[in-house]
């Protein structure tokens, strides 16, 4: 009986030990905070930015687990799209949690000058933040900094991150992901750049 007791004590620590050893998703870039409530996020937009916010949210939408659909009088407004002027400031946009309604501001002093596709990518980015996706890797959605050419949509580690985020078992797998000693390290932004995340502000 003891020799039993002695076994199964082993098989237990073995167990807890494999829990231990069991690896971290290889993205998990996410924020402590999302704008999703029920499952969809409902927006409200005072922006001059259309042309920016229809394809920022329709990418999103493509993956499917979270709707992102304009608020109604029967609905809660979860975020609020609105455009800033803040001369000072050489971020086009950013996300930024509250107790009541999310908002994602889009800087028109840096944000007017861009390309299209920049446009379109600092919006697209914004959205990752609401979300709950934080900054990732260089060529990605959600990178940190951005240059004349961006994507525009998310890529394959942005979708690795929103999937293993809301949970739909879909996650895809990226032929080449980036060697973990490459992993960009948090670092000054300056023009043109996407955006700081500061929920705390």
């Amino acid at each position: 009986m003891e020799e039993h007791r002695a076994v199964a004590k082993i098989l237990v620590a073995m167990g807890i030990a494999a829990l231990w050893l069991v690896p971290a998703p290889a993205s998990a870039h996410f924020l402590g905070a999302d704008s999703v409530d029920d499952g969809e996020i409902r927006y409200d937009e005072r922006t001059e930015q259309d042309d920016a916010l229809a394809p920022a949210i329709a990418v999103w939408n493509a993956e499917r687990e979270i709707k992102i659909t304009p608020d109604n009088i029967w609905n809660i407004q979860d975020l609020l799209v609105e455009d800033v002027n803040h001369t000072d400031d050489p971020h086009c946009g950013w996300w930024v949690e509250s107790h009541s309604q999310d908002n994602i501001y889009i800087n028109l002093p840096s944000f007017r000058p861009l390309s299209s596709d920049q446009k379109d990518h600092c919006m697209a980015h914004e959205f990752g933040h609401a979300l709950g996706l934080a900054h990732s890797f260089d060529g990605q959605l959600m990178e940190e900094e951005f240059g004349d050419f961006p994507t525009v949509k998310p890529e394959c580690h942005d979708k690795v991150d929103y999937h293993d985020k809301w949970g739909d078992g879909r996650v895809p797998e990226c032929t080449a992901p980036p060697d973990p000693g490459t992993i960009p390290v948090p670092r000054d932004v300056s023009v043109p750049s996407t955006t700081i995340v500061d929920i705390n502000h």
